[in-house]
């Protein structure tokens, strides 16, 4: 929140410039940049930045529900792109949005996390006769998660067992944040699933390092590489996560996605699966079904359209990473 927002620049505001002009060049990257929960930004710092300054991969981000941004944090977007030698963006949309505000130099490159690399994970090789189907659920505050939670809960519990019982389905917890325990509680008391668990939990520890970030706390990793490797055994994705959409792409797995934030449709819509999308608020199991039917259907074609974007992102990518290279 704001206490601890403030509390970082507190700590930081003496040393920080000093620290990033000693270096050749500085890349802001993170999908939810442009939102209400890193808003506005230290202009004061953006404007004491001397070194090149590059955008990489940013994405626009708001909740169903919840505010659009105010003109102080539109001014902070504004001032930061002007201030950087390049800017680029994850999807269309968030390059539109920047169009919005008088932002027209951008380049879309796709999330960097597309091309995250993989770390094998042995026990995930087993059962492969089994048709498997990947799951989560957002639990990490989203605005309106206390109204819907326990609607897309019920959802995925009927859906998963009608793919248990005609197909005889494994299903993989794919758990991206520690809050989503409680939602693996509620589901594992009517499903047998297995959880797929690289997230650390939370502990005090944690929490004072969030507090105070400065201090040398030695706390637990997430172990992105294994979980998207996980991804790589599946057969299909039902996920709420927007990385949960942007790990299945990257290997080339189909998914379906539970909407909670703009950010949702907009990836969703980039990679040509607009169809496979559902607002957290309309969602049910018959709806749920219907399109799980459609993207196995079609799986092989998906698989091979997934391939050419990437592709196509990579170079893009690549691209993006010479611009870079020529102002060094």
């Amino acid at each position: 929140g704001g206490t601890t927002r403030d509390l970082r620049a507190l700590l930081t505001r003496l040393r920080a410039p000093k620290t990033i002009n000693m270096h050749d060049l500085c890349i802001v990257g993170g999908g939810g940049l442009y939102s209400k929960w890193f808003l506005p930004l230290n202009n004061k710092l953006i404007k004491s930045i001397k070194i090149p300054l590059v955008l990489y991969g940013i994405g626009y981000n708001r909740d169903f529900g919840g505010e659009r941004l105010s003109k102080t944090q539109i001014r902070s977007i504004v001032l930061l792109n002007k201030h950087a030698r390049l800017s680029s963006v994850r999807d269309v949309d968030t390059q539109q949005f920047l169009r919005n505000i008088n932002l027209e130099n951008v380049d879309v490159i796709g999330d960097p996390a597309i091309f995250l690399e993989t770390k094998k994970v042995e026990k995930t090789t087993s059962c492969r006769s089994r048709m498997r189907i990947g799951i989560n659920i957002a639990y990490h505050g989203w605005k309106l998660q206390s109204y819907f939670t326990q609607r897309v809960i019920m959802a995925y519990v009927k859906t998963c067992k009608f793919l248990i019982q005609n197909w005889g389905a494994r299903i993989v917890y794919l758990k991206h944040t520690p809050g989503e325990d409680m939602v693996i509680k509620a589901l594992k008391e009517s499903l047998p699933i297995h959880v797929a668990d690289y997230c650390p939990a939370y502990s005090l520890a944690y929490r004072f390092n969030r507090k105070l970030p400065t201090l040398p706390i030695k706390i637990g990793k997430c172990r992105p590489y294994e979980l998207k490797h996980v991804y790589s055994t599946l057969d299909l994705v039902i996920g709420m996560h927007l990385h949960s959409a942007i790990f299945a792409f990257g290997n080339r797995v189909p998914m379906i996605n539970v909407a909670y934030n703009l950010k949702n449709y907009s990836f969703m819509k980039f990679i040509h699966q607009g169809d496979k999308v559902v607002r957290a608020d309309r969602i049910d199991s018959e709806g749920l079904k219907k399109m799980i039917m459609c993207a196995l259907d079609n799986s092989a074609e998906i698989k091979r359209e997934f391939e050419r974007l990437k592709a196509k992102l990579c170079k893009k990518q690549e691209n993006f990473l010479k611009k870079i290279q020529s102002i060094i």
